[in-house]
């Protein structure tokens, strides 16, 4: 059986920007079942947000996208969170 490459990924925070139109980040591996790293997040308001993240594969078919939840205590700094999606 032939496993589709990944070749893009992308999160984004809290509303769904349309396919495609998240913030781009790099993949270390062109496959691969989970993923580990930080993610900088932009600077965001106190409170619960969710982080989305999505992938597409080599004949252009994006993930369903995967979601964690993460608190932001201050808007003075920003948050990062350490996701194994």
């Amino acid at each position: 059986m032939n496993e589709n490459k990944l070749v893009a990924a992308e999160f984004f925070i809290d509303s769904e920007p349309g396919v495609g139109l998240g913030q781009a980040f790099n993949i270390l591996k062109d496959t691969m079942s989970q993923f580990s790293g930080d993610i900088v997040l932009p600077t965001l308001q106190p409170g619960i947000h969710t982080l989305n993240i999505r992938t597409k594969d080599s004949i252009g078919v994006w993930s369903h996208v995967e979601q964690r939840n993460f608190y932001c205590n201050s808007s003075d700094v920003k948050c990062f969170h350490d996701c194994s999606c």
